[in-house]
């Protein structure tokens, strides 16, 4: 009898501890996000994950998605103006528009240039382009290349008028000759107005604080579905000068509207 009752006092025991010991596992595992059967939280230091399992941006935007999406519609603008001691080389960014050869950009990014080439991503090969259509007023030009429709790989444009500040945005471009580098950041700004005295008043400008420099003009700023809503085109900073210092602004895709359907005759 009394061996009976002892059997019964370590089952008991047993089973006390064993719900004790789950019940402090559990609140560790909550406290400090512990992955015992919990939702994957974004605690500190851990990357945010999808429900595919997928690492995604910072701001909760699948950047490495849309830059593969995007890419392929990014071009590198290269242009030579003068000659000899007297020649000027740029570089720029541009948004194809169709399979026709069409390609968007930023006026000043083709202004006074004797040559035009694009360069495809991925690709050595370079087309001469011409200008098909161009708006200083907005920093707008459209320029176009005779080139295989097979390797031409049109951009979804979007809508900046559903634009807020706060929402998230991406820029590709090529930074200082970095090609097809990706920025993110967000929208701080809407219909801001710029004037540096050296050119057109721009209205309408996205503010935004994804990283830009020389050699991003004409690339696009990119929504969280990786549509088109901008083209990124200046920076701004107490010095005046191309150093970027969290304040760039582009022109919103709208504005491009009428130029697009002036050079391409596709009501865009």
């Amino acid at each position: 009898m009394l061996r009976g009752m002892w059997w019964s006092a370590v089952l008991l025991s047993a089973l006390l501890g064993g719900i004790i010991g789950a019940g402090i596992t559990f609140g560790l595992d909550q406290a400090f996000g512990g992955s015992g059967g919990g939702s994957s939280g974004g605690s500190s230091g851990v990357r945010v994950s999808d429900s595919r399992g997928a690492a995604v941006a910072r701001n909760g935007v699948d950047a490495a998605t849309i830059y593969t999406q995007v890419l392929p519609s990014v071009v590198t603008i290269d242009t030579v103006s003068g000659t000899g001691r007297r020649r000027d080389e740029g570089e720029g960014t541009g948004i194809v528009l169709d399979t026709k050869g069409d390609i968007l950009t930023n006026y000043h990014v083709i202004d006074g240039a004797d040559q035009i080439q694009v360069t495809f991503n991925g690709s050595s090969r370079s087309y001469n382009a011409t200008v098909a259509a161009q708006d200083e007023a907005d920093d707008l030009a459209v320029i176009s290349v005779s080139a295989a429709p097979s390797g031409l790989h049109p951009a979804t444009l979007g809508d900046p008028s559903q634009l807020h500040v706060g929402d998230p945005v991406l820029a590709i471009g090529n930074p200082l000759g970095y090609e097809a580098s990706l920025t993110e950041g967000i929208v701080s700004g809407l219909g801001r107005t710029f004037d540096d005295g050296q050119g057109p008043t721009l209205h309408n400008l996205i503010q935004e604080d994804a990283a830009i420099n020389p050699g991003n003009s004409g690339g696009p700023l990119l929504n969280s579905r990786g549509e088109v809503v901008g083209i990124n085109t200046l920076l701004d900073n107490a010095d005046n000068t191309d150093e970027f210092s969290g304040i760039g602004f582009a022109v919103p895709i709208s504005s491009a509207k009428s130029l697009i359907s002036q050079a391409t005759g596709s009501g865009r």
